[in-house]
């Protein structure tokens, strides 16, 4: 019950400080502002962990720096959201919509990863999002429920960029209007949130592997913007939620529950 607390009070905090930071970005048109918005997920969930529980302070630290990850699980990371893209490319083409060019040379990539990684989500959200709430709630639910529920709550976190110019998904508000945008925004991040949940149980906890993950689907986004296209954005859609399905078949997630220890990270790993 204290824990169900914990977790409601920081979720609550997180939507409201983060929104009242945009709201106040949005009217000076700063874009400091903007990235500080991103960043109180992570800030916020240092914050209580430090309070709570000096260890989990440091191991959630040190799981940042964990890269003891096998080749598989790397190869998955790397591959996954950007196979994806392209085989929705290619159908695309194979039924003749219109296609985006790539949005960077080869030799721009490593420098836009830097920048997502640091300005646009996963540094600023993973600690909280996946350092904190997920082992929280695979306390009680097993990973695909605690996945799930954790999407929701992502999701409605980002309500207010879908207001805000200059924001992907106020581009989508652009391009679709807002209920067709936040539905399509709402799977997709669900589905991702899954995968990442997968990938939580495959890597042992770390970290650092659901922050590259966010990084990689971002800057799939960003590469091959095909989710600009309605069309496009389906096709996207309906393939990931297949590779979705599959993996969900394999590693036989949700057919028990998953139980970890209340200190969210294992520091000697």
């Amino acid at each position: 019950m204290k824990t169900s607390k914990s977790i409601l009070i920081y979720v609550l905090s997180t939507w409201i400080i983060s929104a009242l930071v945009w709201l106040i970005g949005s009217y000076f048109n700063s874009s400091i502002l903007i990235i500080v918005g991103i960043s109180v997920p992570s800030v916020l969930a240092l914050i209580m962990t430090f309070r709570k529980d000096k260890q989990t302070f440091y191991g959630l630290l040190k799981s940042l720096f964990n890269f003891k990850i096998s080749l598989k699980s790397y190869l998955l990371i790397f591959m996954y959201l950007p196979m994806i893209v392209v085989i929705s490319y290619i159908i695309m083409r194979l039924l003749n919509i219109e296609t985006p060019d790539v949005s960077y040379k080869i030799y721009e990539v490593p420098l836009v990863f830097v920048v997502i990684l640091f300005t646009m989500g996963p540094l600023g959200e993973e600690i909280g999002w996946r350092g904190y709430v997920l082992p929280t709630l695979t306390e009680k639910h097993h990973i695909l429920k605690a996945s799930l529920i954790l999407g929701l709550i992502w999701s409605v976190w980002h309500l207010p960029l879908f207001f805000m110019s200059h924001s992907l998904q106020y581009a989508f508000v652009q391009s679709y209007g807002f209920f067709v945008a936040f539905a399509g925004y709402l799977t997709y991040t669900m589905l991702l949130s899954i995968f990442m949940g997968i990938m939580y149980e495959k890597t042992h906890h770390h970290l650092c592997a659901q922050i590259l993950i966010h990084t990689i689907a971002n800057l799939t986004i960003g590469i091959m913007p095909i989710v600009f296209n309605i069309k496009g954005a389906l096709i996207q859609l309906i393939i990931m939620t297949l590779f979705t399905l599959i993996l969900i078949y394999f590693q036989k997630i949700g057919s028990h529950a998953t139980v970890i220890q209340h200190n969210h990270v294992d520091i000697n790993e």
